[in-house]
């Protein structure tokens, strides 16, 4: 094994800190996300004049990192930043700064529990080169991945890595002769020693401590070792070019390849565990495959999936190593939907097509999940008047947190200039069909909310409006302008509220929803008609918040009843769920599904292929995996709700 080639510029070297999952019912819990949908904005306010944020992005449990490779800052002098989000919470900020022109930072990034990474296009390596690097960033003693350094009082991104001009001083030298880069002593920037001069970085793949590198002829893994990282080659065949695309799940690596002969396919290599070199295995291919495939691939144990010009492949790969080289694949389908990005992790999966993300589960096989509705909320519409979410550039999926990046144009709308979408998958279901009261039919899911909040008796409190029974009600004061707020806790798009009044009830009520618990907006006002009412927000891109208040601003009493201030029964609130719901895609599939395989009380050992749960697991330590790599202990989302892991 040879070593890395680490980052030299003025004698500078610094190192590196230390399913069975059924659907949900409209009477589902929420997401373990802390917010079920979040808008991770880029932090800062510097006057960027073109923004791509979540060019590409990349999720690990509770953090989500993202490049914005074009943003364009003239004080800063960079090309390109990267953000890094904890809980859907800016954390860290990273941009490398050059003047050279082309220079670009993190239009690929890359996430483990331990490092980020992100590439950097034409980096000023040594004197007259310009050369692909990685920045790496690690934790500290902290614990915490370390900082460049604080946002600037104007919202200015830290430099990990600055480059400066040295004098002239008479001797006709260019610019790039005469830079001296540095980096800060918490990072570092590497390339790999086994790189030829020009080579471009074309794929990273971080997995715990190991990152895989792409170029045309090689694949070169570095792995951390003490202080350092080592540096081990994977080549190509002499026939064959790698085309960038890498993915890594434990002692499985996936890359795409292209062969002379003109056809793509994947390459998948193996290894016995981490103390052994990488092996070529087996292809993967696809006959239905259009051009340009596997663009994009991810892997998770033995489930591949992978994009082309036209549609998704979900790639059923077999446990060890075929007989023959091409029999890798034990099942294929293919969704008919082109696609910018794909991500997969354990049972779950996500497609960033050219509209909004869907998200598929596996069981027995794949099939569609749900996502995020369209017109997804006010910032979903630019000056044009088209949707700013139309190109969605990025995926990533870890467990139950997904992550999609969001290009915009500041041309377009100034106010929102690229972002993550973060959302939990279990969440993000297709809800279920209800008969609303008024006898529409609807699919959607029931919210919980956490809490409301409004003037009321003391022998009639406020949580009665939420307690599912409508034998209890909620009663105020009839005053005009009273209002009952419910706070759901998380970001939602609202569908419609059922209100069950009690014997007086607002006959004229205005609706408003709020994202930050300041500002409210009116979605609605309608006339009180007592009764169960329903009030509908399904067509307002406006309907969308962290809580829902109703402001009462006439009241109707009922003679002889008794009750002279308004009451609540019962409020029942419904968000909306995938546009594609009422017409789920579907899975186009050949090849031999897997069979039903679990440990212990299910019955049996696993055999050579992969195997899934169903109801009949009893337990969540008697399930296989979905892919099964791993025991269903390390995807919990994929079989909590049938296999009782937490009973």
């Amino acid at each position: 094994m040879t070593k890395l080639r680490a980052f030299r510029r003025a004698a500078l070297l610094f190192p590196l800190l230390t399913a069975c999952g059924a659907a949900d019912t409209e009477e589902s819990a929420g997401s373990t996300r802390s917010d079920a949908l979040t808008l991770m904005d880029k932090p800062g306010t510097e006057a960027a004049s073109f923004t791509e944020a979540g060019r590409d992005i990349a999720q690990s449990g509770i953090y989500t990192f993202y490049g914005a490779d074009t943003d364009s800052n003239a004080p800063g002098g960079f090309d390109g930043s990267a953000h890094l989000f904890k809980d859907s919470v800016p954390l860290r900020s990273y941009a490398a700064t050059t003047i050279h022109p082309g220079t670009r930072f993190a239009n690929l990034v890359a996430l483990s529990p331990s490092w980020l990474a992100g590439k950097i296009q034409l980096f000023p390596f040594s004197p007259q080169k310009l050369e692909d690097a990685v920045l790496l960033v690690g934790k500290g003693v902290s614990g915490e991945f370390e900082s460049c350094g604080a946002l600037g009082p104007n919202g200015e991104i830290p430099n990990c890595v600055t480059c400066e001009v040295a004098p002239d001083n008479g001797q006709g030298l260019p610019d790039i002769a005469r830079l001296s880069c540095a980096a800060l002593p918490q990072v570092a920037v590497v390339r790999p020693a086994a790189f030829a001069d020009g080579q471009q970085i074309r794929g990273l793949s971080l997995d715990g401590d190991e990152l895989i590198v792409s170029t045309n002829d090689k694949l070169v893994q570095l792995k951390k070792s003490g202080s350092s990282w080592a540096e081990a080659v994977i080549p190509v065949a002499t026939s064959e070019t790698f085309e960038g695309p890498v993915s890594q799940s434990a002692d499985r690596l996936a890359a795409t390849v292209a062969h002379q002969d003109g056809s793509r396919y994947v390459n998948i290599y193996q290894r016995t565990n981490a103390a052994t070199p990488w092996q070529f295995a087996f292809r993967a291919r696809s006959s239905t495959s259009g051009g340009g495939f596997a663009s994009k691939l991810a892997l998770s144990g033995n489930s591949l999936i992978v994009t082309d010009d036209s549609g998704v492949h979900f790639i059923d790969l077999v446990k060890d190593a075929p007989g023959n080289v091409d029999q890798g694949a034990i099942r294929s389908c293919v969704l008919s939907v082109p696609a910018y990005d794909v991500a997969v992790s354990g049972s779950g999966a996500v497609v960033a097509t050219q509209g909004l993300p869907i998200t598929f589960q596996r069981g027995r096989q794949w099939s569609f999940h749900g996502g995020l509705p369209g017109g997804l909320f006010p910032r979903d519409v630019g000056q044009s008047g088209t949707s700013t979410l139309a190109t969605l550039w990025g995926a990533a999926i870890d467990g139950d947190n997904v992550a999609i990046g969001w290009r915009n144009y500041a041309g377009d709308n100034p106010t929102a200039t690229g972002a993550a979408i973060g959302f939990g998958f279990e969440d993000y279901d297709c809800g279920s069909v209800r008969v609303l009261p008024n006898g529409v039919q609807a699919r959607v899911q029931k919210l919980t909310p956490a809490s409301a909040t409004a003037p009321s008796f003391y022998q009639f409190p406020t949580n009665n409006a939420l307690d599912g029974s409508s034998a209890t009600r909620w009663m105020a004061p009839q005053t005009p302008g009273t209002t009952i707020a419910f706070d759901l806790g998380e970001l939602r798009m609202l569908h419609h509220l059922e209100i069950e009044w009690g014997t007086t009830y607002g006959s004229n009520v205005t609706v408003q929803v709020t994202e930050n618990g300041t500002s409210w907006v009116d979605v609605a006002t309608v006339t009180g008609t007592g009764g169960t009412q329903v009030i509908d927000l399904s067509q307002n891109a406006q309907a969308f918040g962290s809580r829902v208040r109703l402001r009462l601003n006439n009241i109707k009493t009922t003679a002889g009843t008794g009750d002279w201030g308004v009451s609540i029964r019962e409020a029942r609130i419904y968000r909306r769920v995938s546009d594609t719901c009422a017409a789920p895609p579907q899975l186009a599939c050949t090849g031999q599904a897997a069979s039903h395989v679990c440990e212990g009380a299910c019955g049996g050992g696993a055999p050579s292929g992969f195997c899934y749960c169903d109801e009949t697991c009893e337990s969540y330590g008697d399930c296989c995996s979905f892919d099964g790599a791993h025991r269903g202990q390390e995807y919990a989302s994929g079989v909590a709700a049938v296999c009782g892991y937490d009973d």
